[in-house]
């Protein structure tokens, strides 16, 4: 099925889009979850399946056929990103995703500074889930997933200045569209 179409019938028929995309996809999501996940359980590893193709309807408009990339890669940047994200929660670390950090506000900050904050926060979301790959997927890594840039490195198979250049560009991409969209930071 070519990309635009399934896209399309994820957008009118979720049920139908995603079962659709599980049968064309879900054999390679699943090996990628798995050899992210090699320590983990089958639970942890379903886990990490459902929440790519949760992903995959939730950021269905970031993915831009036109610009090279197939659903299929985009897709597998998104197993890859769903299961590390997993990882991270199983070793005990931060979450991988800022955005699902609950958090309790301090006697100094108000709650309209907190709702502003956590707009603000969403619309860094929007503009990272905008980014062309693999350069969404280094930016996340290394910011939201604290990768240092040598095991991103490894992990994509990159050199370590490929990182650090995309690193660069991302950041005055992000910095340029938050800027448009009327969030200023020093």
């Amino acid at each position: 099925m070519e990309d635009k179409k399934l896209i399309r019938t994820i957008e009118r028929n979720p049920e139908k889009g995603i079962a659709i995309a599980l049968d064309l996809y879900g054999d390679s999501v699943k090996t990628i979850c798995r050899e992210i996940l090699a320590w983990g359980t089958d639970e942890d590893v379903e886990e990490a399946i459902a929440e790519t193709f949760i992903r995959l309807w939730r950021y269905r408009k970031s993915f831009k056929p036109n610009k090279g990339t197939s659903l299929k890669s985009y897709l597998y940047g998104i197993a890859r990103n769903a299961a590390l994200d997993k990882c991270k929660r199983l070793r005990g670390g931060l979450e991988a995703d800022i955005y699902q950090k609950e958090e309790i506000p301090d006697d100094s900050e108000g709650i309209e500074d907190m709702v502003i904050r956590r707009e603000e926060e969403l619309t860094v979301r929007q503009v990272v889930a905008e980014m062309e790959e693999p350069d969404r997927t280094i930016f996340a890594m290394r910011f939201f997933q604290e990768y240092k840039v040598k095991e991103i490195a490894g992990k994509l198979e990159l050199s370590e200045k490929q990182v650090e250049n995309k690193l660069f560009r991302s950041k005055a991409i992000l910095k340029k569209k938050l800027e448009e969209r009327g969030i200023r930071h020093e």
